[in-house]
């Protein structure tokens, strides 16, 4: 007998957090659980992973029954360049400052849009900007510079 995976992008995904779930939950079983009143370490990564593995198992076998879907193949350069923003982020903000930093990280991975559009590269930066501002200098009070010394 031969199974028909009709949404290959659910299983794959569904997979995907099981073996993350699954993972978790191992790790936590190694360190003390406690109770649910007096919580010890392991006790909500323990909760997490298995509730993730759950989900993703659910994810995983309403894949097999779905329509049928076609899998994407992985496009590696946006991914890349997502990823280099973020390796520059944590290499730039303490140099540059969020008000130069945040942007130049977003304009990179802007570029990983197929359809970049001119309105959105501007804005975007520009109200990233101010968000990553307000959260982490006001709101949070984390001792990020505003501008280069």
């Amino acid at each position: 007998m031969r199974l028909h995976v009709k949404g290959p992008k659910d299983v794959i995904a569904g997979l995907l957090f099981v073996f993350v779930g699954a993972a978790a939950a191992v790790t936590a079983w190694h360190y003390p659980m406690g109770t649910a009143l007096r919580m010890g370490p392991g006790y909500f990564p323990f909760l997490a992973g298995g509730g993730l593995t759950l989900v993703g198992a659910v994810v995983a076998l309403r894949g097999v029954a779905a329509q049928d879907q076609r899998v994407e193949p992985l496009h590696l350069i946006p991914l890349f360049l997502v990823l280099l923003a973020v390796a520059l982020f944590a290499s730039l903000v303490e140099r540059l400052g969020l008000i130069l930093t945040v942007p130049a990280v977003v304009l990179i991975c802007y570029v990983a849009n197929p359809k970049p559009r001119l309105v959105e590269m501007v804005a975007l930066p520009a109200l990233l900007t101010l968000i990553a501002v307000v959260v982490f200098q006001r709101l949070l009070e984390l001792p990020f510079r505003l501008w280069p010394d």
